[in-house]
């Protein structure tokens, strides 16, 4: 699949998964989504995060923002993180590629 064809996927279908813990004090919490998108030709697993903090009033935590998260595919270490853009605006931040090269990437949804 090209990545110029994953937002008519992820618009199309329900694709539910869980997420897990990144990291988290007393005032906020951040967490990935454990499905991810694969991009070979960049070595990324691209994560869409949400960010949460506390609630005194509730005594929970509270959705904040979501966001894409970007990890190294083979150590995962946590490389990019951006708020407020679609996902190939945060490729093309991040790599400087343009649109056109980044919409015709290949990709794999994990």
């Amino acid at each position: 699949m090209k990545i110029g064809e994953l937002d008519e996927l992820l618009e199309l279908e329900e694709l539910v998964s869980g997420y897990f813990l990144l990291e988290q004090d007393e005032e906020r919490r951040k967490l990935l989504e454990e499905n991810y998108l694969y991009i070979l030709f960049l070595g990324l697993d691209i994560h869409v995060g949400i960010s949460e903090s506390w609630n005194q009033d509730s005594e929970s935590f509270e959705e904040d923002f979501d966001y894409y998260h970007f990890r190294h595919s083979d150590t995962k270490e946590s490389i990019y993180t951006e708020q407020g853009s679609s996902l190939i605006t945060c490729i093309h931040n991040y790599t400087g590629l343009s649109w056109e090269e980044i919409e015709n990437m290949d990709c794999e949804y994990r």
